[in-house]
């Protein structure tokens, strides 16, 4: 299963978890906007928009990291 995810990761789906895990996701960047109006999706971004900043720069140099060293 990893390696099927991995396989058909993109940069645009890398690009997507980065705007998302920043607090302000690009929508264009998934294939169904109207996730954005899902409950989970939006308790999600306002648990972010609650993280203290440097917590949250860290939180998005770690994932940066991660996503990265996957994609390899």
């Amino acid at each position: 299963m990893i390696s099927a995810l991995k396989s058909q990761f993109t940069q645009q789906n890398f690009d997507f978890l980065m705007s998302f895990k920043s607090g302000e996701p690009d929508w264009q960047l998934v294939p169904e906007s109207q996730i954005q109006h899902l409950p989970a999706v939006k308790w999600k971004l306002h648990n972010i928009g609650r993280i203290p900043e440097e917590k949250h720069i860290q939180a998005l140099e770690k994932l940066e990291k991660v996503l990265i060293d996957w994609m390899g």
